[in-house]
């Protein structure tokens, strides 16, 4: 007799926590989620367009991920003097 048996280890379930701490969110007049970043770890050159890695605070998934280098510049200058 063949039945389902789903593949949950039910010790581990629980084991993750991944709640941001309240006072630590930030949201904007339409209730959006803010993400800001914590610093600018590499720097490169792709064909025209420069790029830079940016590591996020709180962001769900990887934490850094390649933005272009003039809008990054223009929203958070206070970064690229570090």
């Amino acid at each position: 007799m063949w039945y389902y048996k789903p593949n949950i280890n039910y010790v581990n379930l629980g084991k993750y926590d991944e709640t941001i701490p309240l006072a630590e969110v930030k949201i904007d007049e339409r209730l959006r989620y803010i993400e800001e970043p914590e610093e600018f770890l590499n720097e490169r050159t792709n064909k025209t367009v420069n790029l830079v890695l940016v590591k996020w605070k709180h962001y769900r998934g990887p934490n850094w991920m390649w933005e272009n280098k003039e809008q990054m510049f223009a929203k958070y200058p206070e970064l690229f003097k570090k």
